[in-house]
C-alpha cells in the first residue's frame, strides 16, 4: 500500500480487517479509539473507492500503458 501497488485491493482488505477489529472489541473500547478506527476506516474506504492517487505505481503503470498506445494525455 505504501507504494500504491494494487492499492485498491490492499485498502479493501485492510478496511475489512479494521471493521472486524472494531467489532471484536467494541464493548472494551472507549470513544477515542473508536474514533480512530472510524477515521482509518474512512481513509481506507476512500483509497478503495477512488484509488491510491497520482504518485502510485498503479497510476504510473496506467500512464505508461496509455503513452505506449499513442493516446494523448
Amino acid at each position: 500500500m505504501l507504494l500504491g501497488l494494487s492499492g485498491r485491493f490492499g485498502a479493501l482488505g485492510l478496511f475489512v480487517v479494521n471493521v472486524v477489529a472494531l467489532q471484536s472489541c467494541m464493548y472494551a473500547l472507549q470513544p477515542p479509539p473508536i474514533m480512530l478506527h472510524s477515521i482509518w476506516g474512512i481513509l481506507l474506504a476512500m483509497v478503495a473507492l477512488w484509488g491510491p492517487g497520482r504518485w502510485s505505481i498503479d497510476h504510473l503503470r496506467a500512464w505508461h500503458a496509455r503513452d505506449s498506445t499513442g493516446t494523448k494525455h
